[in-house]
């Protein structure tokens, strides 16, 4: 898990955002997590074939957009911007 992501988490658990905006936030977070080999599990454009996704680092560009919504909160790291 990238600092990026952990962090994310804090945000999303100090309960500052509507339910339905930290649901959708997790659901994100769920769906662009790291394979374990630094690879964004959604992310990556179609090969050739058709068959495999090109890899993408993690953290994706996916996530540092969402991380962007919550860029005014301490601990942001302006790293992680687009």
């Amino acid at each position: 898990m990238t600092d990026l992501v952990t962090w994310l988490h804090i945000q999303l658990d100090g309960g500052r955002e509507p339910d339905a905006v930290t649901a959708a936030h997790r659901a994100i977070l769920e769906m662009h997590r790291d394979d374990g080999l630094g690879w964004c599990t959604s992310c990556g454009d179609m090969t050739l074939d058709d068959h495999d996704r090109a890899p993408v680092e993690t953290p994706c560009d996916t996530l540092r957009a969402l991380a962007s919504a919550y860029a005014d909160r301490p601990g942001y790291h302006p790293g992680w911007a687009l």
